[in-house]
């Protein structure tokens, strides 16, 4: 069950890609400093600032491969669809997904947890989140045979050689890695329910604007040039694909998630509600320095 307070960008249905407020095609941004064709899943998007302002962070710096004196800015439309609202995720790592697995799989089991989460006065949020992580830790919860097939490739001692024919039968991932089998199976869930993408407000790169994360590559369309669909899975890999998820249910036993399962998620959700009130903090600190700063000349 779905708990995230989120808003579905579902556009108009004649439009294939998602509408902005004035009824034209909502443009998006990535900065990068990188030549390619079509963008990896999990991309991120936002404004135009924000484009900027990421080509401006330090990372860059670190990677002898790139020209940091030649930045790029990518317009793009992002596909119509379900683009689902959920919280910054800090560091967007597999322990980030997971703890959103764990509120999309469980939310209705953690209902009040999620109440708390959504506090925005922060003082209130610190007061009543140690009671509801509690209630939490102290109930039995069952583990959806869904989260432990897209954990089990970070979580087993899968071969080599099976993660790289898994994902060999997509065309999400060129890099075959156990992290990316766990996000390969993670998009294919989150497709399964009809998703699109996420949508998240960006207080790192600006002031709470919504930013857009892609699930595939023709999630997404570049308006600085025409590119032909990216190649999808054939209907024979595909059979094949549902067919390994047909045998991990077969030798799923039901099981509860473990306490130290329940911390480790529950700390992932709480660190995206201290993130966001940490970046809020952070954006109004920038604010009333740059009017101050202006009071001055």
């Amino acid at each position: 069950m779905v708990s995230f307070p989120y808003i579905i960008d579902m556009p108009d249905c004649l439009s294939p890609v998602l509408l902005g407020t004035d009824g034209k095609p909502l443009t998006m941004y990535h900065g990068t400093y990188y030549d390619f064709d079509y963008f990896r899943p999990l991309t991120h998007f936002g404004k135009l600032v924000n484009a900027q302002t990421n080509l401006n962070e330090g990372k860059w710096k670190r990677d002898p491969n790139i020209d940091i004196t030649k930045p790029k800015i990518i317009p793009v439309n992002l596909q119509a669809g379900r683009w689902d609202e959920i919280p910054d995720l800090n560091d967007h790592s597999v322990q980030n997904f997971m703890g959103v697995l764990f509120q999309y799989m469980c939310g209705d089991k953690i209902a009040d947890f999620i109440r708390v989460l959504n506090i925005h006065d922060e003082s209130e949020f610190r007061k009543q989140i140690e009671t509801a992580k509690q209630a939490v830790l102290d109930k039995d919860i069952d583990v959806p045979w869904q989260f432990d097939w897209i954990c089990e490739p970070v979580r087993s001692t899968m071969t080599v050689e099976a993660i790289q024919t898994e994902l060999g039968l997509e065309t999400l991932f060129d890099i075959h890695s156990a992290e990316n089998l766990f996000f390969q199976r993670m998009i294919l869930y989150f497709e399964s329910i009809g998703l699109t993408g996420f949508k998240y407000q960006n207080y790192t790169e600006g002031p709470g604007d919504m930013a857009y994360i892609n699930l595939r590559q023709n999630n997404i369309v570049r308006t600085d040039r025409a590119l032909s669909p990216h190649k999808m899975p054939t209907g024979e890999q595909t059979t094949k694909l549902r067919q390994m998820r047909a045998d991990f249910v077969a030798t799923h036993k039901p099981r509860k998630f473990t306490r130290a399962e329940k911390e480790m998620l529950l700390s992932e959700l709480i660190g995206f509600a201290e993130f966001r009130f940490d970046e809020i903090k952070y954006q109004m600190q920038k604010s009333w320095a740059k009017n101050n700063n202006q009071n001055d000349r």
